[in-house]
């Protein structure tokens, strides 16, 4: 089987599930690109790009993670860690801002990001509907490097994304929740 084969998209038969993933999202004006599915892309490739992106999500949730300050004065080992933590916090962002002056990075645009879908504004992605291939979105502004996500061009700003992996898909729908939730707690805040 060819892996092209496996990037169309499949719908999930999951009663009740379309409308809790199609509401839990990202949003916003983000840096993304569009590139022809390769031909001849292996499954190999696939599994690559979809470790990749599994990486990438696992290290955006320990980015994320709210930095412990419990209180607990239990010694020199915490604080030590803690002083670690911040330091990578800080070579991390450091190291993003570097790649960032020196890589092209994609044009921003408006776009909503699903467990199932991509939608964009504007001609950011100039492909014809029925078209498969990558995308390739930048979800967090201290990585420099974008998810990577197989999709087929449904209309004008929808791409369906292809069936992922058990794991992958897992780790994204708990970064969009995360998202989704940091979104919501803004809002509220903001009232």
């Amino acid at each position: 089987m060819n892996a092209t084969d496996s990037a169309l998209p499949q719908q999930s038969s999951e009663p009740g599930s379309t409308e809790l993933a199609d509401t839990i999202c990202l949003e916003g004006v983000l840096p993304v690109s569009w590139a022809q599915m390769p031909a001849g892309f292996t499954d190999t490739e696939f599994t690559a790009m979809h470790e990749g992106n599994l990486m990438l999500l696992n290290a955006i949730a320990v980015i994320d993670q709210p930095q412990s300050g419990d209180g607990d004065d239990s010694g020199l080992l915490h604080q030590d860690m803690f002083r670690i933590e911040a330091k990578l916090d800080l070579l991390t962002s450091l190291v993003t801002r570097l790649l960032d002056k020196y890589s092209l990075v994609p044009p921003l645009a408006s776009v909503t990001l699903t467990a199932r879908q991509f939608h964009w504004h504007g001609n950011v992605l100039p492909a014809e509907p029925g078209s498969s291939g990558i995308i390739e979105i930048y979800v967090h502004p201290l990585v420099a490097a974008p998810l990577r996500l197989p999709a087929r061009i449904e209309s004008a700003g929808v791409a369906q994304l292809s069936e992922l992996p058990l794991s992958l898909k897992n780790a994204l729908e708990k970064f969009l929740f995360r998202q989704h939730r940091r979104r919501v707690a803004e809002l509220r805040s903001a009232r």
